[in-house]
């Protein structure tokens, strides 16, 4: 039986150690239960390996600034020796700094605005695709079709007048709204989705995962990209995700 959304919180905050007194109640109970179990062990694995990966990126980028200074004949060794030192200490300090704030930033980290405008993407119609030797197209294929067309407000009133509680049109509803800029409507679509098995609850939890990043609610995007890894149908849909939640544990 798939972890419940609370259940990804719960680990997310033990990893951060941010569980208050009734949580770590809920949480030593659910231990329990070995796919939770399970789910924190993968979690924690994870966590780890952003960290060291974190370490190794900071480690480069020193070697790399000194590598830079021995190479500028205007700097003397003496001075470059000095200068470099100061580099570290000062690295050093401010990454102390943010690991107490519970962040990891380096030069390349993108705002959440940018990663957000890296990785969205419209999601391809493939429940009713244009098909220009039909002849005739009935409500539904014209809701789609609107969308592909990417004429978004007219695919989202078509939607809606569907009045249908299928799970491909609430999804497509939701990347309607992400398109008109409209995270928090998307979000409510996505989270009618019940159905753990449906052919669309992966790419449902991708998308949500950014509508909550461009809305800055981080950790809450993480707990859906920790789903789309664990529930991934295609090698594609894991990496982009696993990659997306190594530049957020940043």
């Amino acid at each position: 039986m798939p972890l419940k959304e609370q259940d990804h919180i719960l680990i997310e905050k033990q990893l951060r150690r941010k569980l208050n007194v009734e949580d770590r109640k809920i949480f030593e109970e659910r231990l329990n239960d070995p796919e939770f179990k399970n789910e924190l062990n993968l979690q924690s694995d994870l966590n780890i390996a952003f960290k060291a990966e974190g370490r190794e990126h900071l480690k480069n980028q020193l070697k790399g600034f000194e590598k830079k200074i021995a190479k500028d004949p205007s700097v003397k060794k003496k001075d470059a020796v000095r200068f470099s030192i100061g580099w570290v200490i000062l690295v050093a300090a401010s990454l102390a700094l943010l690991l107490i704030a519970g962040n990891w930033f380096f030069n390349q980290s993108a705002s959440h605005d940018q990663l957000y405008a890296q990785y969205f993407k419209d999601y391809p119609n493939v429940v009713a695709p244009i098909n220009k030797s039909a002849t005739n197209t009935d409500r539904r294929g014209e809701a789609f079709q609107a969308y592909e067309l990417k004429k978004y407000q007219d695919a989202l009133n078509r939607f809606v007048q569907l009045n249908t509680q299928d799970d491909g049109v609430k999804l497509y509803q939701g990347l309607s709204e992400m398109a008109l800029d409209h995270p928090e409507k998307a979000i409510e679509y996505f989270d009618s989705m019940r159905n753990t098995s449906s052919l669309y609850y992966v790419p449902m939890n991708w998308y949500k995962a950014l509508a909550l990043l461009k809305m800055g609610k981080v950790n809450e995007a993480k707990v859906n990209l920790n789903v789309v890894i664990k529930d991934a149908k295609t090698k594609a849909q894991k990496s982009q995700a696993v990659e997306l939640l190594n530049k957020l544990n940043q």
